[in-house]
């Protein structure tokens, strides 16, 4: 089978294609992982106002579910939703072994897997279009 010179040209480009978009997704997920690490540092928040780091890394997760989002759709979104998920559950779920990132009792510390889960997933909804806030 012989290839003309525009069926070549083709090939290139949905190779390229191809290639951009696995990119993408490995930035997605890098994305997810790296804010999930910075979600469950930032949200043991200051101690005189536990609040204020919650929030904080409730609106970091759902700025990188937008970034995602606006650079790959949604499949980018899937992607950053699963890393966060994975790593908060894993970095939450191993304080017995001596490594504490957030004071285990803590009420942010305990509620925080659930909230990243549903921040990154919801954050995926503001900026949408037909969401209304064009």
């Amino acid at each position: 089978m012989r290839l003309d010179a525009a069926d070549v040209q083709i090939t290139k480009k949905r190779t390229a294609s191809m290639i951009r978009s696995v990119g993408k997704l490995i930035g997605c997920l890098a994305l997810g992982a790296a804010l999930a690490v910075v979600g469950v540092l930032v949200n043991a928040g200051p101690v005189s106002r536990p609040w204020l780091g919650f929030v904080l890394a409730v609106v970091i997760v759902m700025v990188g579910s937008v970034l995602c989002r606006q650079w790959h759709g949604g499949s980018g979104v899937g992607v950053y939703v699963l890393s966060v998920a994975v790593l908060t559950l894993w970095l939450t779920g191993f304080w017995h072994t001596d490594d504490v990132l957030v004071l285990p009792l803590a009420w942010q510390y305990r509620l925080w897997p659930l909230t990243a889960i549903v921040a990154a997933t919801v954050g995926a909804w503001i900026g949408q279009p037909g969401s209304g806030s064009d």
